[in-house]
């Protein structure tokens, strides 16, 4: 297991807890004020990810693009730290029994309702990264289930059982080096 980032980290103990779904995996501090909203509809060939950020009349452009940088950096490290765990099988997926989403919001509940009720107080911008949102696309209705071997990494507070032997091992050598200078000095001293 490679080491994991603070975020990681945190994504990788909410995969712990239950299935999960990819929403839930976003993170609820960073969503605070955004809206992911989802349109992948096949039929009339509409694929297309949107950014939904609460605003007020003094905000202009350039906090809404940094904004949108820092929501389109979050998933893309979401979806990289899940590709990594599938790859390696530490996660599995399925896709529930309903089939794919046509529409779909990843965002705060009350956010959410208060959006799809009058959108007037948000500033809407697509996601302007093609292949993250073809990756969006390909996750927003998955389910991730963790094995025992990511929760045994997790109760482990993030390390392998080859980095907890290594640590033993290094924790003996030193009991052993402390053991010797104690008899070397007991050695000396009873000449």
């Amino acid at each position: 297991m490679r080491a994991l980032s603070s975020d990681e980290k945190r994504i990788v103990k909410i995969l712990c807890d239950d299935r999960q779904g990819f929403s839930a995996l976003i993170d609820r501090e960073f969503l605070y004020d955004t809206i992911i909203e989802i349109h992948n509809d096949s039929i009339h060939d509409i694929h297309e990810v949107h950014f939904a950020f609460t605003q007020t009349s003094n905000q202009d452009t350039r906090i809404f693009n940094k904004k949108m940088c820092l929501a389109t950096e979050r998933i893309v490290q979401t979806i990289n730290l899940l590709n990594y765990l599938l790859d390696n099988a530490y996660v599995s997926t399925y896709y529930p029994a309903h089939g794919k989403t046509v529409l779909g919001y990843i965002g705060i509940e009350e956010l959410v309702l208060k959006y799809r009720q009058d959108n007037s107080s948000f500033y809407r911008t697509r996601l302007p990264d093609g292949p993250s949102a073809e990756f969006l696309f390909d996750y927003i209705d998955r389910f991730f289930v963790c094995t025992e071997a990511l929760k045994d990494y997790v109760r482990n507070g993030f390390r392998t059982d080859e980095q907890i032997r290594h640590r033993q091992n290094i924790i003996a050598a030193w009991v052993a080096i402390g053991i010797a200078i104690v008899l070397g000095i007991i050695g000396i001293f009873k000449r």
